[in-house]
Formats: C-alpha cells, structure tokens, sequence
C-alpha cells in the first residue's frame, strides 16, 4: 500500500486515483504482481555443443494468490526478433505436454536413439521448424500439464474456462516481462483439443472483460490444426483402435517419439537444464488422463463466428491421406464442413498446392480472412510430416500463396 510519507503533498484526485489503482492491483489477478523467473538454456542433454537458437524457460505464477505455476519454453526465431511473428503455442488433449510441439510438431529440436539404460535420447535439430520466422512461446496449460504445477492440492481440477482465464493472466504477465515483443505481430495457435480454447482467448483479447487489458497487443489472428470444435467421448480409443485395425503398425504403437521424450523429460540431468523447480512434479508425462479436467465447452464455432466477422486472419490446417487411411481424431471432412457453415464466399477456390512438383494437399480460402489447408499424407498433428507442414506455415505466415 501508499505509505502515508508519500502522499502528503499530493494531489487529492491524484491521490484517489492512485489508492484506486493500488487497490485494483492487489485485488485483481491480471495485474497483481507477478513472481515469475525464467533462464536462458544454452545446451541441453543429449545434444552436443551449444544450441543453435536461443532458447528460454521459465514459470509464471497465475490465479489469486499465484498458487498455479505455468511453465514455458521459449524459442526466439531464427530471423529478426524484433520484428517476426509472436506466437503462443497451446498444445491439445486437454493436458498434453508442450513439449510435444517443442519437440515433435512446430519447435526446433526432435529425439532419435536406441533406449539403452544409463544413456539418453540423442537430441537432433528439426530443420523445418516454426521458428525459423516466428518466435514460438510453448506453454505447459492447463496446470497439471508437462512441468506446471499447482502450489495446493495435485489433485486439482482444471477445465476450460480456467484454461481460458490463465491463458489470458500468462500473457500479460510474460508480455510485462518480455516488453521488447509488445510491438511484434502475434498469433494464438493449437492443434486438437486447444482448437476449443484458442477461439476464446483470441476473442477475449479482442473485446471481452480484459480488452482494455491487452489492447497493447499486436494481434493479428491464429492457427489451428485439425481443431476439436465439437469434443468427442471416444477420443482415447482412436489410436489403439488404428492399431488392432493393422492401420499402423506395432512398432509405431509403442514409438511415435514419446518414449524418447519420456525418458529424456524424466532425466535429472534434463530437468536441471530446464531449470523445472525440484519436487514441483514427480513423472512426466506426455499426456495426462483426463479425470482432473472439467469439458465445459459444448462448441467453439460461435467463437469462429464472432472473430470471422472481424476479419482477422486465420489458418485452420487438416492432415490426411490417401488410400483411406484418415486421421480418426479430427477427419478433415468434419472441419471443412463447419468452416463452410461460417457462410462466407470463396475467393480461392479448392486447388492443389504443391512442393516443388508434388501435390503437397489442397487449399481454399475464404472472404473472411480464412484459410482451409489439407495436408497429404499427414496425421492428426504436425509431426508426422513436419517439413510440409513447415512449407504450409512459412507460405501463410509471410504472406506467400500456397
């Protein structure tokens, strides 16, 4: 609080205006002070020699009293920081790992190795990362996820409005921190289950309680890959039920890169590196079980509906592939269907893109700033064909035709 030494002299509608203030900051979680810190890491375990990109971790407290600690990877882009793309990265499930897209889809680094016990994954540099024209924040969300963790009780029961809400508190508190990268165009991007969640914090930012808020930030629209926009129960059935369907085969079932990661996540010697807050989390998983999640959303579309009439940009990308083998989760069909349902008009209509002289899938865009891409070949996130997928982002992201 003021200390009455101060405000002697002042004057009184200054001093009413600052008692006001000071007692928003105290009782409003967006702006009270926050007890974040974050390293930068210079070289990780299992990779040799120094990292080739700059990266930083760290945590940022959220809710009343800062009990929720939100944890990040941040990667700066390859090109110019001070004026490339910004983009929050939220990774689905719900309470799937970010570094599922730090490693395996959209960031800089990706896992090979024998697992033979006392050594880890070796860790390879993903020449089609995102970040070659972005800077990407990677975040651990909703807590309980990756590294973040609840200060209380780790049976906490997250869910998608408090999704929503400590979203929002991150991003000011971080932009609070890292000022340099107020001015740079930002983007809130996902895949699967954050397909949800995206819409909303976008919005909120936009014109809901907290626009006043962010009206600093540089938004420009979001991206979404193969996004939930109706949730479906029988979710966790997919890939095993691709499995028994000899859709895929056993050794992809028991690999898709996560056994890497778990072991390499769960290494003292990693977790030093990242700085995670030691007895903060006991294993690491890549993708927690849902029992501790409140689904609360019924639809996003009527978010896609508000933000489409703004006129923001957006790219909502699908994978899929030929010969019937689809991606069960999120099929393409489903999402082209309910971006036709916006009802706006076509300005590019459905046309292959191509790289070099391949089909690389097919696109359409729309009056509404929105762009439909399908990926061939692909799966239900982008680590199963990173380098298109890097072809489709750097083309949209640069303003390019795909």
């Amino acid at each position: 609080m003021i200390s009455p030494l101060t405000t002697n002299h002042l004057d009184p509608m200054v001093l009413s205006f600052r008692l006001s203030l000071s007692i928003l900051l105290h009782l409003h979680p967006l702006f009270s002070a926050s007890a974040y810190a974050h390293w930068t890491v210079n070289s990780l375990p299992g990779f040799s020699g120094d990292l080739p990109f700059s990266l930083e971790t760290g945590y940022v407290g959220v809710g009343d009293r800062e009990e929720f600690q939100l944890f990040y990877y941040f990667v700066k882009t390859y090109s110019n920081p001070k004026t490339d793309p910004l983009i929050l990265w939220l990774t689905g499930g719900p309470r799937c790992s970010s570094l599922s897209g730090l490693a395996f889809e959209s960031g800089p680094i990706n896992f090979e190795g024998e697992l033979k016990e006392g050594s880890l994954p070796q860790v390879l540099i993903n020449p089609y990362s995102w970040t070659q024209n972005s800077s990407i924040i990677y975040l651990d969300l909703p807590v309980g996820t990756g590294f973040s963790y609840t200060k209380t009780s780790q049976d906490h029961k997250s869910g998608d409005h408090e999704q929503v809400q400590h979203s929002l508190q991150f991003l000011k508190k971080w932009f609070d921190d890292h000022p340099e990268f107020i001015s740079n165009p930002f983007y809130i991007a996902g895949n699967s289950y954050s397909g949800m969640i995206v819409p909303i914090v976008a919005l909120q930012i936009l014109e809901g309680t907290y626009k006043h808020i962010f009206s600093f930030i540089n938004f420009q629209g979001y991206i979404l890959g193969n996004p939930f926009t109706i949730p479906h129960a029988s979710e966790n059935f997919r890939i095993l039920f691709a499995r028994n369907m000899a859709l895929i085969s056993d050794e992809l079932y028991e690999q898709y890169d996560a056994i890497l990661a778990y072991y390499w996540a769960n290494n003292d010697q990693v977790r030093k590196a990242l700085h995670i807050h030691e007895g903060s989390i006991g294993e690491w998983i890549r993708c927690r079980g849902k029992e501790y999640y409140n689904f609360e959303l019924t639809s996003a579309f009527p978010y896609h509906v508000n933000l489409s009439s703004k006129g923001y940009r957006s790219l909502i990308y699908s994978c899929f592939e030929y010969s019937g083998d689809h991606d069960m989760v999120v099929p393409h069909m489903e999402t082209h269907a309910w971006i036709k349902a916006l009802n706006y008009s076509v300005v590019d209509d459905w046309r292959p893109w191509f790289i070099d002289d391949e089909v690389g899938g097919y696109t359409r865009s729309f009056a509404n700033n929105m762009t439909f891409v399908t990926v061939k070949g692909g799966g239900h996130t982008p680590e199963y064909l990173r380098e298109e997928s890097s072809i489709v982002f750097k083309r949209w992201i640069i303003g390019e035709s795909l």
